[in-house]
Parts: structure tokens; sequence; C-alpha cells
């Protein structure tokens, strides 16, 4: 019980400090940051949760362009899924 009560701690850290990410980026505050800036931020939050093929699609995955809020959001929430996925079949298996 203790175990996942710090699992969902740090996965909410993460995702909190994915979102204080963003709006560091977003200099002009109009809700886009670069693919750039995109590819950083999930380098540095949620690398754990990327394959290489997908660091290496990061940039792709923006299309080059900018990146909205919402997009960075199911972004990070589609990286949450898989994670949660993760842990239930591994739970499953053990």
């Amino acid at each position: 019980m203790l175990l996942c009560a710090v699992s969902q701690f740090l996965h909410d850290f993460h995702d909190e400090y994915a979102m204080v990410g963003f709006k560091a980026k977003d200099k002009d505050h109009q809700g886009f940051i670069s693919a750039n800036d995109f590819y950083d931020i999930m380098v540095a939050i949620k690398s754990h949760l990327l394959t290489e093929p997908v660091k290496q699609n990061l940039i792709g995955a923006a299309q080059g362009q900018q990146v909205s809020y919402p997009y960075f959001v199911a972004f990070i929430t589609l990286l949450s899924n898989i994670e949660l996925i993760k842990k239930i079949y591994l739970n499953a298996t053990n």
C-alpha cells in the first residue's frame, strides 16, 4: 500500500513538474512552446517512459511546429496511461 502511495506521489510530481516546464518555456503566455522545447521537457521529465524510437520522433510528433498546451497535456496523459497499463500488467504477471 505504501509503495502505491509513493508511486502515485512521484507520478503526480512528474506531471506537475512537466506543467511547470511548459509554463517556463511559454515565455509570451500564448499557450504554445516550440517543438524543441517539447522535446527537452519530455526527455528531462518523462524519459523513463520513452523508448529510443519515440525519443527520436518527438519533434516529428509535434510536426515541427508549435506545441499547444492541450496537445502537451494529452501527450503527458498518454504516457501516464501507458505507465498505468504497464503497472497493471506487471502486477498481473507476478
